[in-house]
Parts: structure tokens; sequence; C-alpha cells
């Protein structure tokens, strides 16, 4: 690869991202095991279940509000429209807001009906998820702008922020009974989070758009394009979130925080494969455009000899090391879930594997095939969750969350081999 290649405005973005990332990812998985062995099991399962539902809006912010971003930008400001950022940045707000609002009356019905006494959960996850998933938002505009060292600044600000009040929370459990411990930490974190917002918008120079009628024409046309990636996120979270509101209702509410622990271990493989998903599917889609489906194919099998190496890797070490890593990193409290950890690492395989068979997929604009992959891989989970997890306790909700991801992935792969049926975003997708 020639110098001038590594010197690119792609190359050096990249770069910014895998430290941009690394940056995220570690600074999640350390606060943590901070957060775990600071509030017991008890408390730290109330947090792991108020980050499930702030990580359901972010997958839905990704659909309403990130990927119109990245697909749209470029296209507006050849107009000479400028201030498409802004209105995005206003409706990513107004989105957060609405799904916060939401997420609050529904508790506040389950309160009154005496269903679940979820208020402060509510109130917790709202006030950690609306600044926390606006500078997600933010994070994302600076790097369609190729301003990674101010996102890789923000994100060292945000989650070194978030690792200081986790530090705090050696004293939580202590100071407090019930829950209070993980509500703390959600209202500290939420607190740095709007900081660092504020900073970041005042940084990045994108001011928040107050006109209604282009905020509502800009809106028209972002759901024209995202609708169905709406009904794709919904069918994801519907399966693999489900799992821990059906873990945490079979096998007590320890059990959320057991699997939480189990998919935050595994989550520091996301460190490559979140920044290949910022990189790849432009280039297998440049590679589609320029050279046709051979080349894309050829591209594919190329990213393939480097995933399913990695997928093996992974089941291997998370079966010799489980109960070092779970042990060791979160305190021997989480002894019995450790056996359950090359489980889950199964069907963490399978997907790592099955990635560059999505982004060929994606490149095809074969949202068809993404979306029955998906629907399928849910039926799975909700089907399968009951009899194994009577049968094996959290091994059987582990065996099948893992279960619905091999499912999945091999749809992916088989789709994507022997082709599938083609958009059904249409003319609007493009």
């Amino acid at each position: 690869m020639s110098l001038t290649r590594l010197r690119s405005p792609d190359a050096t973005s990249f770069v910014w991202a895998v430290l941009d990332q690394a940056v995220v990812s570690g600074g999640s998985f350390a606060t943590s095991i901070l957060l775990a062995r600071a509030l017991g099991p008890d408390d730290f399962s109330v947090w792991a279940a108020i980050w499930i539902a702030v990580f359901v809006a972010l997958e839905f912010q990704l659909a309403l509000a990130v990927v119109p971003l990245q697909v749209f930008t470029h296209e507006a400001r050849s107009r000479g429209d400028h201030g498409f950022t802004g209105r995005m940045l206003t409706l990513a707000l107004v989105f957060l807001v609405a799904m916060a609002a939401l997420g609050l009356a529904a508790a506040a019905v389950l309160d009154a009906l005496g269903w679940a006494a979820i208020g402060p959960a509510a109130l917790a996850a709202a006030a950690f998820g609306v600044p926390f998933l606006a500078c997600e938002f933010v994070r994302k505009l600076l790097f369609l702008d190729r301003r990674g060292p101010l996102a890789l600044a923000l994100d060292a600000l945000r989650f070194g922020g978030l690792f200081g009040v986790a530090a705090l929370g050696w004293g939580f459990a202590d100071a407090s009974g019930g829950a209070t411990g993980a509500y703390a930490f959600a209202y500290g974190a939420g607190l740095v989070s709007l900081v660092v917002l504020g900073v970041g918008i005042v940084a990045s120079g994108v001011r928040p758009s107050l006109s209604p009628l282009a905020l509502v024409k800009t809106a028209a046309g972002s759901w024209k394009y995202s609708r169905w990636l709406v009904v794709l996120a919904g069918s994801r979270r519907a399966g693999f979130d489900l799992i821990y509101v059906l873990a945490g209702s079979a096998l007590g509410m320890t059990a959320v925080g057991g699997l939480r622990i189990l998919h935050q271990i595994l989550s520091v493989s996301h460190i490559a494969l979140q920044t290949m998903q910022n990189v790849v599917p432009g280039m297998a889609s440049r590679k589609l455009v320029a050279e046709g489906p051979q080349a894309l194919t050829r591209y594919t099998v190329s990213l393939a000899a480097l995933t399913i190496p990695a997928a093996i890797t992974l089941v291997g070490f998370t079966s010799a090391f489980d109960e070092l890593l779970v042990v060791g990193l979160f305190g021997p409290e989480w002894r019995a879930y450790a056996s359950a950890l090359p489980v889950l690492a199964v069907g963490y395989a399978a997907m790592i594997a099955a990635y560059p068979f999505m982004f060929q997929l994606q490149a095809k604009r074969d949202s068809a095939a993404l979306l029955a992959a998906s629907v399928v891989a849910s039926t799975v989970a909700l089907g399968s969750f009951f009899p194994l997890a009577d049968a094996l306790g959290v091994h059987g909700a582990a065996i099948a969350f893992s279960l619905s991801l091999v499912v999945e992935a091999a749809l992916l792969t088989g789709f994507a081999v022997r082709g599938f049926g083609g958009s059904v975003l249409g003319e609007d997708g493009a």
C-alpha cells in the first residue's frame, strides 16, 4: 500500500475510527467492570435493565436519524443545502425526547395498574439515555465530516467521565439500599453526557434548526427511506432484547445482570467489527458499482477469510478462559455464569463469520433478505427461550440467544450466496 494511499482522507478517517471505537468499547467495558464490583448483583442487574432500554432506543435512532444522515448529507450539500445536518440534529433530539416521554408514560401506566413498579428505572433511563444517545448522533456527524480527532476527544471526555462516576459507585451500595446505586450512576452519567453534548454541538459548528416547515420536509424524506430500517430494528430488538425481559421474569433480575456481563465481555470483539461496519459497506457498494457482482463476491470472500478464523479464535479463547474472564474481571459472585460464556460466544462467532455476507446484501440493497433473516432469528429466540430456560436456567437463556444468532448468520450467508428477493426500499432507497 502506497504512502499516498495511507495518507488519503479515507485511510486517515479509518485510523481515527479505530482509535475512537477502542475508547468507546474500552471505556464501556472498564465502566461495567467497576459498576458490577461496586453495586453487586442486584443493583448491577437494575443498571443492566436501564442500559437495555437505552440500547433499544439507540437501534431506532440509527434507523430513523443516523443512517439517513449518512446517506443523504453529501447529496444535500451538493445541492447547496448546508442546513441539512442541523435539521437532522434537531430531529434526532426530538426523537430522543419523544422516546423518553413514551417510556415514562408506559411506566406510569404499568405503575398505575400495579403490573410493574418501574417508574424510577424509567426516569433514570430517560435522564441517562437522552443526552448519551444525542452524543452518539454528534459522534456519527463528526465522522461523516472527517473530524475524527474531535470525535475521539469528546468520547474520551464522555467515557472518562462515566468511569469517574462509576468510581464513586464504590460508596453507592454501602450508602443506600435497593437500586439507588444504579439510579445514582444513571443520573451522574446523564449529567456527564449532557455536558459533553453541549461541548460537542458548539465545537461541531452545527446548529439545530428551528424551522417547522423545513423540519417536516426533512423528516418526511428521511422516513421514506428509513421506514423499512425501522421494521428491521424492531424485529431484532423484539427478539434479542426481549430475552432479557424474559430472563428477568423467569430466572430473576440477577440473571439479567449475568447475561449483561457475558455480553459485555464478548462486546470487546466489536472494536474491529464496529470500525469495519463504518468502512466496509461503502467499499462493497463501490466494488459492485465500479467492477460488478463478481468483484463484490471476491471482496466478500477475502473478508470472510479474516472473519472466520477470528470467530474460531473467539470460541476457543472463551472456552479456555471462561471463569478467569468472568470471575477475574467482575468478581466471584458471578461465577455461576462463567460456563455460559462459551455458549454465547458461539452465537457471536457465527455472526462475526457472517458479517461479510451481510455487507454484501447491504451493498446489493437486498433489504428483504436482511429483514427475513432478522424475523426468523427473532422467532427462534422467542420460541426456544422458555423450554431451554426451564430446563437449563441461565445456560438455556444463553443457548436460546446463541441459537438465534447462528440461525441469522446461516440465513445471511445463504441469502448472499444464492441470492434473495431484492430491495424492499425501491427507488427511494437509492
